[in-house]
């Protein structure tokens, strides 16, 4: 059966002819569709065929029109797949669809806020309602900026999109699915905190308003992160190379992730758990509760931070201040907040034992950071008053059983990023146990 919707008269969108084909009884091998009363003895010259027989028709009720038999487009974009829009002559189908499976290496540009970030590649292939992808997306824009900028490369091995409502999108632009699987996500992002802040501090997007700007509904029912990697570096003056934070082993799952275009209420929420390795040593389980369609920048995050050694921190630690952690164990940190219009309030209870750090003067200006006698000594008074009159060896004290807390309370400002802001939260809770 050959179909294809030309310019004759009915309802319905233009569907290009497609190669596949169906055995079908009749007295013609070919079925022709068009206006006219039923009572003809021949087909037309495009048909060619003879009335067929009327048996156990009813005489007195007409037959009904070409346009009352034409399928709307909405009814066939429910077909698993739908007719493509983008057809592609010469180019191979995939088997029982009407979507072709393409195979598409891009080299180009996307935008990210307004400005323009660099494509390394880019392949899909849709087949039925199912999409895989692999991106590389590299925003080198930040390298020519004059300022502090973070330099983010992003790699997915594979985006596998299950349960695609293709009809949806084609119609109206909406993005529905069953289950979005992201595949060996990888994240590096650098801070070269050695060039000037940029004087116009950029506004940043919450979760709620980024979602906002989509100006389409999304509706998903999980969102799957396997095997990925976060990776931060931070460059600072007069430190030879960048400090390194590693989130290691990263798996994800999101759920009900919903967002109605243009409804600013709170709903159903989006709950994110995700599982890392901090350093690759301590893992650190975090679950995110975020209300999408909120019209403020509401959420609740908690989690909490495994056994591991404390000097593993010194990758990131002693690269990016004048000291490093000369001994300690980390034994456990728990923390919980809520954000309600941008306040994040809470606490942090971290757990560690014989915490101690030494001054190395790296990166350090005046006499903790020169060399000699001199430098070091300095340095070695510093460390010795920094470990008795700074610092808390332990949470909770020798002797006691109840650990301290820390509060969390900090507010969203524009200029932050979502990252920062936890971090900033988090920090603040910390360094009121870890000073004392």
């Amino acid at each position: 059966v050959k179909l294809k919707l030309d310019a004759a008269p009915g309802v319905g969108q233009h569907v290009a002819n497609r190669t596949s084909t169906e055995p079908m009884k009749g007295n013609s091998n070919n079925f022709n569709l068009q206006m006219g009363s039923g009572n003809e003895e021949k087909g037309s010259d495009a048909g060619g065929g003879k009335k067929g027989p009327s048996e156990g028709l009813d005489e007195k009720k007409p037959l009904p029109t070409l346009a009352a038999l034409m399928p709307t487009f909405g009814t066939t974009a429910k077909i698993s797949g739908s007719p493509s829009r983008d057809h592609v002559d010469g180019m191979e189908e995939g088997d029982g669809t009407f979507l072709n499976t393409k195979n598409n290496g891009i080299d180009g540009t996307v935008t990210i806020n307004g400005e323009k970030a660099d494509v390394d590649g880019l392949n899909a292939s849709v087949r039925n309602d199912s999409l895989d992808a692999t991106i590389t997306l590299d925003s080198a824009f930040a390298q020519s900026s004059p300022y502090r900028r973070a330099l983010v490369k992003t790699t997915v091995g594979r985006i596998a999109v299950r349960g695609f409502d293709v009809g949806a999108f084609v119609l109206n632009g909406d993005v529905r699915a069953k289950r979005v699987l992201v595949d060996s996500l990888g994240v590096d992002v650098l801070s070269d905190r050695r060039r000037p802040p940029n004087p116009r501090r950029p506004s940043r997007r919450t979760p709620q308003k980024w979602i906002a700007d989509l100006g389409r509904s999304v509706s998903v029912d999980s969102v799957v992160i396997r095997s990925g990697a976060v990776v931060y570096r931070e460059q600072r003056a007069r430190h030879p190379k960048p400090g390194v934070l590693t989130f290691a082993r990263l798996e994800g799952v999101a759920v009900n992730v919903r967002h109605v275009a243009g409804r600013r209420r709170s709903g159903s929420s989006m709950t994110l758990h995700a599982m890392a390795y901090l350093q690759d040593a301590g893992r650190l389980d975090t679950r995110f509760v975020v209300p999408l369609d909120a019209p403020s920048f509401d959420m609740s995050f908690n989690g909490s931070l495994g056994p591991m050694p404390a000097t593993s921190l010194n990758a990131f630690i002693q690269e990016t201040f004048a000291l490093r952690l000369d001994n300690g164990r980390v034994v456990g940190i728990d923390f919980a907040a809520s954000v309600r219009n941008g306040l994040a309030q809470g606490a942090m209870v971290p757990r560690y034992k014989d915490l101690s750090i030494e001054v190395t003067g790296r990166g350090a200006k005046g006499i903790l950071g020169t060399g000699g006698v001199v430098g070091e000594a300095a340095r070695d008074i510093a460390s010795f008053v920094g470990n008795e009159t700074k610092l808390r060896a332990d949470n909770p004290d020798d002797g006691q059983t109840t650990p301290r807390r820390g509060p969390i309370d900090h507010t969203f400002t524009p200029s932050e990023t979502l990252p920062a802001f936890l971090w900033i939260s988090l920090r603040g809770g910390l360094m009121a146990v870890v000073r004392q």
